[in-house]
């Protein structure tokens, strides 16, 4: 499987922080798999994620300017005003979204931003992973918690995820996996139906979109 995310997420970042910045939070890094990126752009950064095992994966790949932290959005674990950017990264909808964008918006100094970066509902890649987990009611409240918040839209996109599989059957494997799960036969037919004449693809190619919010307080 190939997902060419990491790379124009990463481009998000350089278009958000061309001119570099000091002190950049990550809500919600995982594995590390973008905090490695968004270092290219800070003098430090502190990633917060509330899977002990998923940050010591993420010290494997991450610098010595990194700090990792078991935590979430909603408690930020900084004093007023000391950061200048706050990135939440495909996280905003697995919190409290208005308590951590206000959270967020606490930590910034007079020049910060906070930038959003969300996954889009009704992609196909989105409704193969709905089968076992529909989040889409999360990216509602996600995406409300932004327009609702006094916080203001200086930049704003959609962008295009590709993923690609080796046929339907490694895609089928990958996406019960991720939930810590085997194929289960009594589910699978609606993946089937979601994959309809692509399903018999080699390689298979999957859509995907993620939708991005740069705000300033």
């Amino acid at each position: 499987m190939h997902r060419d995310l990491e790379n124009k997420e990463a481009g998000i970042f350089a278009r958000c922080f061309r001119s570099g910045v000091g002190r950049i939070v990550e809500i919600g890094c995982g594995n590390g798999r973008l905090t490695c990126h968004l270092e290219k752009h800070a003098e430090s950064v502190l990633g917060l994620d509330p899977c002990q095992a998923d940050l010591d994966l993420a010290r494997q790949c991450v610098g010595d300017a990194v700090q990792l932290a078991v935590g979430s959005g909603e408690e930020i674990p900084l004093e007023d005003g000391v950061c200048d950017a706050v990135v939440f990264t495909l996280s905003l909808h697995h919190q409290d979204s208005p308590r951590a964008l206000k959270e967020a918006a606490r930590t910034l100094n007079a020049n910060g931003r906070i930038l959003v970066i969300e996954p889009k509902a009704n992609t196909l890649g989105a409704s193969l992973f709905a089968v076992i987990d529909d989040e889409s009611h999360r990216y509602v409240i996600a995406e409300a918690a932004i327009q609702d918040s006094v916080l203001k839209v200086v930049d704003y996109g959609d962008v295009l995820i590709q993923w690609t599989f080796q046929d339907y059957n490694e895609m089928v494997e990958y996406i019960f996996g991720y939930y810590g799960l085997k194929p289960d036969p009594k589910r699978e037919p609606a993946m089937a139906a979601l994959a309809d004449a692509r399903k018999n693809d080699i390689p298979l190619f999957i859509e995907d979109e993620t939708r991005f919010w740069l705000l300033e307080p």
